[in-house]
């Protein structure tokens, strides 16, 4: 029982860090449900995301191991809410196999915290992970 305890309590701990640490890197950041998808292509990735914020957004992106970025603007989508702003973007072009940071935001609006992602090799083999929200308990019409 002494072992499960441990166990349990390392895992919470683990938790708690993996949930905290993201928002404590950025205080400002307007965005949430910030989701990276593929492209069409072994060179392209999608964004999506909602925002607080009701002016401009884009994601800007910067090759590790490079100083510039570019910034691609946010195009608003309905998103069927009316407490937010749903958006997307696009980019294309980006070289196979190479780390690329990323971040959402705005200077007036804030900015979400630096992501990372790596871009397929090119041998059009790529990885997917799929999530699924089944929205059990949604409205509280959910009886156990």
């Amino acid at each position: 029982m002494k072992r499960f305890a441990t166990f349990l309590t390392a895992t919470s701990l683990t938790l708690a860090t993996v949930i905290v640490a993201p928002a404590a890197l950025a205080q400002n950041d307007p965005t949430y449900r910030a989701i990276l998808g593929v492209g069409p292509d072994d060179t392209s990735v999608s964004f999506s995301w909602r925002s607080d914020y009701k002016g401009d957004e884009v994601v800007r992106l910067r090759k590790q191991g490079t100083k510039d970025s570019t910034d691609i603007a946010g195009r608003e989508f309905d998103g069927g809410a009316i407490a937010y702003t749903s958006r997307r973007a696009e980019a294309s072009g980006l070289e196979p196999g190479a780390r690329y940071n990323y971040q959402i935001g705005s200077d007036d609006g804030g900015w979400s915290a630096i992501n990372t992602f790596t871009t397929a090799d090119g041998d059009r083999n790529q990885g997917v992970q799929v999530y699924f929200d089944v929205q059990i308990g949604t409205n509280l019409k959910y009886d156990e």
